[in-house]
């Protein structure tokens, strides 16, 4: 469980996942680090309320929330909304009918009538993560592959005969061949001009 939440932590560090997390959130705050800071106190944790791990990683309940519905979105994180009571607002109904000196019947019957609020709670999901990661891998390979097998080689030096006589372009794959080494400068293969580095490098 350790090696894909290292592995996790180590994906969020990827620019353009940081760069879209930073934009969820309200610009005062590091948002680039809290994703992986939640990630961090969730190895150590299964099941915790969003509400419990803002303050156990010392942020605002609204930064935790949009950090962790990003982290969802990648396939990190798990999420589970469940009703449950809500002791907060049963105690002030309590104390409001006490102070009142409202029959204790009648008080637990307005308790009961306290509607339940949503809970969301929050753990990493380990096998997502993996397949997540394997398929970004994968991606990340073919992607590579691509440009390393049919990518288009740059232009890097033209020819400086008129364009209309010829301007031949070379890649930087044809410099050594341009070589001529009695003057030592790049020559054309077509007229004989000389051969330069596009933008004077």
């Amino acid at each position: 469980s350790l090696s894909a939440a290292a592995a996790s932590r180590a994906f969020y560090r990827h620019s353009s996942t940081r760069e879209r997390l930073a934009r969820t959130g309200n610009a005062k705050y590091d948002n680039t680090a809290i994703g992986e800071v939640l990630i961090d106190a969730l190895t150590r944790r299964t099941w915790i309320k969003e509400d419990d791990l803002a303050k156990v990683v010392l942020l605002s309940a609204k930064q935790v929330r949009k950090a962790v519905h990003y982290l969802e979105e990648e396939r990190i994180v798990t999420r589970s909304h469940v009703k449950e009571k809500d002791k907060e607002r049963e105690e002030r109904v309590r104390q409001r009918a006490e102070e009142n000196s409202v029959d204790e019947q009648i008080i637990l019957e307005r308790i009961k009538n306290v509607e339940k609020k949503v809970v969301s709670y929050v753990c990493l999901n380990y096998s997502r993560i993996v397949d997540s990661l394997n398929l970004r891998i994968a991606t990340a390979r073919r992607e590579l592959e691509f440009k390393i097998n049919k990518g288009p080689v740059e232009v890097l030096y033209k020819c400086t005969n008129d364009p209309e006589i010829c301007g031949k372009r070379y890649s930087s794959l044809d410099a050594m061949r341009l070589m001529d080494m009695k003057s030592m400068m790049f020559v054309c293969q077509l007229c004989s001009k000389e051969v330069v580095q596009l933008g004077g490098g």
